[in-house]
């Protein structure tokens, strides 16, 4: 069986070819799978010896990559009885990440059709797969709507992110090898659990809300802002603003504003004798996720404004 023969990388980059449907370039996939453009054009070069006249990845100079002839992916991987493992995913795995992925979409809809060519089997399944999800929807007091538009999940937004983090919990304590690279690949294991395109997904989400948080915080009198020169972490922004301590401003936060965020020295004491922040008891550090609204930004920036003034 070829499959065997090709690494873990190398099929994420086949999986990601397919569910491009169209053209893909080096650079796409290289910030899909988190390495650099020549590992993504030496695994290519290597799929493609081990394939040999089988191999299914065509080129088109200035456009990039795509898979030719799907149908032969059978002779590859057998997919009758290996595209699971293909995958890392087995019934309850898919279940419970098509779960996920109605929850991170809500009120998107989606459609069966969609679903069923994400992992590749019929749309009866994907129709067990939903009135099971429906079962569990409705012990979280959440409903799924069906209609001729698509799928969608409805309910109240504190229900939906009880059940996300419920779901990513599980995964964190039930397959704890997801945080390390147990393979021979430079790619995070979460791509065993969510497609590279919804990674991406989120990923795009979190930059956007992070950079429209850091364009408009930095004009702020007397704000003060604690961030690497290149770029800010995934989802954290710690400040400081003149006058106040840290935990006087997240307690004015928070019982004026409604807006929670978190004062202190965050379990790294000595950090902030570097910082110069321990004059203000430490740095107050604001989360957001691929959730937050320009909306919820905006009501944070405006009650900053109106504290410092």
């Amino acid at each position: 069986m070829v499959e065997k023969d090709l690494s873990a990388r190398e099929k994420k980059i086949l999986a990601s070819l397919i569910k491009a449907n169209d053209y893909i370039t080096a650079a796409e996939l290289s910030k899909i799978l988190n390495v650099s453009e020549k590992t993504i054009y030496r695994d290519l070069q290597s799929i493609k010896n081990k394939l040999g006249e089988q191999n299914i990845i065509k080129q088109n100079r200035g456009k990039g990559y795509y898979i030719s002839q799907l149908n032969n992916l059978n002779d590859i991987f057998d997919y009758s009885s290996s595209h699971n493992n293909f995958y890392g995913i087995d019934v309850d795995t898919r279940r419970r990440n098509i779960l996920i992925l109605l929850l991170l979409q809500t009120p998107t809809e989606t459609s069966i059709n969609k679903l069923a060519e994400l992992y590749y089997i019929s749309n009866a399944s994907i129709v067990n797969d939903l009135n099971t999800i429906e079962q569990e929807l409705t012990k979280h007091n959440l409903s799924l709507i069906r209609s001729r538009n698509g799928t969608h999940i409805e309910g109240k937004e504190i229900y939906i992110r009880k059940l996300l983090m419920q779901k990513i919990n599980d995964i964190a304590y039930t397959n704890e090898s997801y945080l390390l690279n147990d393979d021979d690949s430079d790619t995070h294991n979460l791509y065993t659990f969510f497609s590279p395109k919804d990674i991406s997904f989120v990923k795009l989400l979190l930059n956007k809300a992070e950079e429209v948080l850091y364009g408009k915080i930095k004009d702020i009198d007397g704000i003060e802002i604690y961030k690497p020169e290149q770029k800010l972490p995934f989802g954290i922004l710690s400040i400081n603003l003149d006058g106040y301590k840290s935990d006087e401003l997240a307690e004015i936060l928070n019982e004026d504003y409604d807006i929670c965020v978190r004062s202190g020295y965050h379990c790294a004491p000595l950090v902030h004798d570097f910082l110069d922040s321990k004059k203000y008891n430490g740095t107050v550090r604001i989360s957001i996720s691929s959730f937050t609204s320009k909306e919820e930004i905006n009501n944070l920036i405006l009650a900053l404004e109106e504290i410092g003034q």
